[in-house]
């Protein structure tokens, strides 16, 4: 039996979308997730940054107020993030505490929740982040692809809940997402494989006791941000294939859906390290993702970031601590 989960990424600064856009993306990616979600019972999480709730609510307060609702009758998992989607290895201490105490904050205040799991930004992870995360949630979500490669005395197919340890005794629990199958998802909600195909590798993952088959963005379904010309076309309404892969899910006797509170408890208690001196950094999907692409490779990016730094010394000079308004 594989016990399966998913979770949607919501963020309103997704892929350098315009402000003028969010409306659009609000209607045809945002309202069917949460009318998926109430009118089933596939155990879908939210995962979604304090700023992107606050744009929201400028929007559309009644998204804000149904996925308030759908939290509080336990239709809905709310999974945290920070108050941005920031890369947390690349940035000082200080400001990792803040984003994330922001993020918490902001989750109080629009949705009165406060979330004990929490997706790592871009899951873009260093031992690093285990002392600060623990200070805000006892569970953290990262990409199982990237991070098996430096696991050592485990079976490279298990992807169950374990703990990630620091070099000075920190620990906190990991739950496994998984970038390949969601990429299989996402490419069977594009019409881009079968359904065969996509039966064939559940079939595969029969010997997984966990396996998380969605864990990325929503603003990638019925709307595309047109970015690139290579961008796929939209050949079906996405959601409506969406809702079937769940359904086709829900029938298959060798799969059950749970929360990500119900697999966090299946811990399996062992005790990792899954970056090293050759290896500090863990990214999502591959290698080629590595966090140089935020800090050095954008239009920019090595003067923005340059800033950011002046900024940092300044508040902390300053002593300022609250977030503005």
């Amino acid at each position: 039996m594989i016990n399966l989960f998913s979770f949607f990424h919501i963020n309103t600064s997704f892929s350098s979308i315009e402000k003028n856009q969010i409306p659009e993306v609000i209607k045809k990616c945002y309202w069917p997730l949460l009318s998926l979600i109430e009118k089933n019972d596939f155990k879908i999480g939210i995962e979604i940054t304090g700023y992107s709730l606050e744009e929201i609510y400028k929007i559309d307060k009644k998204w804000i107020w149904k996925f308030k609702e759908l939290i509080s009758k336990k239709k809905c998992e709310l999974i945290g993030s920070g108050y941005t989607q920031i890369i947390s290895p690349s940035v000082p201490y200080e400001l990792n505490i803040k984003n994330l105490q922001f993020g918490l904050d902001t989750y109080k205040k629009y949705l009165n929740c406060r979330p004990n799991i929490a997706l790592v930004c871009e899951q873009v992870f260093s031992k690093s982040l285990i002392e600060i995360y623990n200070k805000k949630y006892n569970t953290i979500i990262l990409d199982w692809i990237d991070a098996k490669r430096s696991i050592k005395g485990i079976d490279k197919k298990d992807q169950i809940p374990s703990t990630l340890v620091d070099d000075n005794g920190n620990g906190i629990k990991v739950i496994w997402s998984n970038s390949v199958a969601f990429q299989k998802f996402q490419r069977l909600a594009y019409e881009e494989i079968s359904l065969n195909d996509y039966d064939e590798y559940l079939d595969h993952s029969i010997d997984q006791k966990c396996l998380c088959i969605y864990s990325n963005d929503t603003e990638i379904f019925n709307y595309r941000p047109k970015r690139f010309s290579t961008e796929s076309k939209i050949k079906v309404n996405e959601w409506k294939k969406i809702s079937s892969i769940y359904n086709f899910l829900n029938e298959k006797k060798i799969t059950k859906f749970c929360t990500l509170k119900e697999i966090s408890k299946l811990n399996d208690n062992k005790k990792l390290k899954i970056t090293s001196a050759s290896k500090p950094i863990v990214v999502k999907k591959q290698p080629k993702y590595n966090i140089t692409r935020w800090v050095l490779c954008g239009k920019r990016n090595f003067e923005l970031n340059k800033l950011c730094w002046k900024y940092f010394d300044f508040i902390k000079k300053k002593k300022i601590k609250s977030k503005p308004s």
